[in-house]
């Protein structure tokens, strides 16, 4: 039978940073092993977790009577320790979490992604995703662990490259900056995500955290090497945009950044054309690029 836990419910794990179930009663930290069987259950994302999966995860071990015997033990460990049940065994060869009575801020992170809080996403990221195990863990858990960091962040650096094609083409630069600082915290080793970041950042009204955003990504750099020639074209055109607010107050045009060299061989094949043969340019780039940006500049600057 499923006693109900304290009246506040449900209750929280915390599967971002330490791995804490948080209700009216206030925080309750698991042990290591009792945490990495409530990760495993609510982490998963699916309906139920197989017995024969959860023993091989815990234990790097088969499922034999003598380990089916410790996850029976561990479930009623964890009972014990939150008061509740907050994993159902079903038939006994399945683990169900119980989601009426706790919830894990995963569902936290799915819904920023869902409604462009995509910053936050990456903010829980870097928490990070469970601790690293104990050398005690068995290398089957710290696998599972690594391979769903990733899988989040694939996800959230998907949803922000999909956020930035949308707002590009909306010329939306405070949602441009939304997704451009999840991609950046992603990644902040990436000159395409750096420039991302001090892009949005200049023109969101922020030349200062463009700045700030290109200082972060040279310190990135190894010793002797510089930023790419785009850009530290860029920062000047931002640094330069800068002093234009101050003196006059005003922003005149929204400035566009880099793409000299796309910008050329699209300048070439428009010169070349003639009245009696049909010519298409192709512009092609991974989801968030610039792509949309690039063809509207272009189009401007011929017409």
């Amino acid at each position: 039978m499923t006693n109900p836990p304290p009246a506040s419910l449900p209750s929280r794990l915390c599967l971002f940073g330490k791995v804490t179930v948080l209700g009216e009663q206030g925080s309750i930290e698991p042990s290591p092993f009792e945490g990495r069987l409530l990760s495993l259950v609510y982490g998963h994302e699916v309906p139920a977790l197989s017995r024969r999966r959860a023993i091989w995860l815990l234990w790097g071990d088969e499922d034999t009577p003598h380990r089916r015997s410790g996850l029976r033990q561990l479930l009623h460990r964890v009972r014990s320790r939150l008061g509740y049940q907050p994993i159902i065994s079903r038939n006994r060869d399945w683990l169900v979490p119980n989601t009426s009575l706790l919830t894990s801020d995963i569902e936290e992170f799915r819904h920023l992604l869902r409604t462009g809080g995509l910053s936050a996403a990456a903010r829980m990221i870097k928490g990070p995703f469970l601790p690293q195990p104990s050398a005690k863990a068995p290398p089957t858990f710290a696998d599972w662990r690594d391979h769903k960091v990733r899988a989040l962040k694939r996800d959230l650096r998907a949803a922000a490259a999909a956020a930035w094609d949308r707002a590009t083409q909306a010329d939306d630069w405070t949602s441009c900056r939304e997704a451009a600082e999840a991609l950046f915290g992603l990644d902040p080793h990436s000159a395409t995500a750096a420039s991302k970041a001090i892009e949005s950042r200049a023109l969101d009204g922020s030349p200062q955290g463009a700045e700030a955003a290109y200082q972060l990504f040279k310190e990135t750099l190894h010793t002797g090497k510089r930023p790419p020639a785009e850009m530290v074209e860029l920062v000047a055109r931002v640094r330069k945009l800068n002093v234009s607010i101050r003196t006059t107050g005003t922003r005149d045009v929204t400035p566009f950044f880099g793409r000299v060299e796309e910008l050329r061989k699209l300048r070439k094949g428009w010169e070349s054309l003639s009245p009696s043969r049909a010519q298409f340019a192709f512009v092609s780039g991974e989801s968030g690029i610039g792509k949309t940006r690039l063809s509207r500049e272009f189009s401007a600057r011929v017409h």
